[in-house]
């Protein structure tokens, strides 16, 4: 199979001529996340409609170390469950996560600011690490997130469109296989897979969090005349001097 001389250099082959040496990248510092362009698709067992799978991925710059899995949708629930999974699957949490600048992740704080989102905020706290987002149309604060996308819209979320995948757990599994043969691969710069280089930072990355980070969803509703406020199918009672107010 010939591979294109820019996905072979990021799969680890050798530098063209002229090429700038790698950088040198702290073990567990950081971690680039993105989501993948391309979708999966998923055959319903019943009706066998199609449905999306939304597919998030995350890089360890130090290794090159990639993960990547698949989601019904890419709200705020399915963005710190994908990462609780990668954490587990590499088995710490890097010191400062780096993910894009689109709503899952960041709010616009200014032009060119964005800061961590309070659902994002309440994930970063609860296992410990900061969280820089990535500038507003600025792809180079994770270029190495939009190149493994890249890479895996190519080896993993293409070749899944082929079976007939039925749910999301036989998805996963065809993801895990299509990522896997880029972390087992030798890369002739180091000598070694993207597979065997995550033990070096594994030392200094602290452990995930014994318990999972549970997702909350927040809202604003009024208060009827009735003093009820309803939150999703549900009405509760509130305090008779909160008619009217938004709470």
């Amino acid at each position: 199979m010939l591979v294109p001389p820019a996905l072979r250099d990021l799969l680890g082959g050798a530098r063209r001529p002229g090429a700038p040496a790698h950088l040198v990248r702290e073990p567990g510092q950081r971690a680039c996340m993105g989501w993948a362009g391309d979708v999966a698709w998923l055959a319903g067992r019943v009706t066998g409609r199609g449905t999306e799978a939304c597919v998030p991925v995350i890089c360890l710059p130090r290794s090159g170390w990639v993960w990547a899995g698949g989601h019904a949708d890419t709200s705020m629930r399915s963005w710190p469950g994908g990462h609780t999974r990668a954490l587990e699957a590499v088995g710490g949490v890097p010191r400062a996560p780096v993910p894009g600048s689109r709503a899952t992740a960041a709010d616009r704080a200014g032009a060119g600011v964005t800061e961590a989102n309070d659902t994002y905020g309440r994930f970063a706290g609860h296992h410990g690490c900061g969280i820089p987002p990535a500038r507003d149309r600025r792809p180079r604060d994770k270029g190495l997130a939009e190149g493994t996308a890249n890479m895996v819209e190519r080896w993993a979320t293409a070749p899944s469109r082929e079976p007939c995948l039925r749910d999301l757990g036989e998805s996963n599994d065809c993801l895990g296989d299509g990522v896997g043969w880029p972390n087992a691969r030798e890369m002739p710069d180091y000598g070694a897979s993207r597979d065997e280089r995550p033990p070096e930072g594994l030392p200094r990355l602290p452990p995930p969090s014994p318990s999972r980070h549970e997702t909350c969803g927040w809202c604003r509703p009024r208060v009827a005349p009735d003093h009820h406020v309803r939150v999703g199918h549900m009405r509760h009672s509130v305090p008779l001097a909160l008619v009217g107010r938004t709470v």
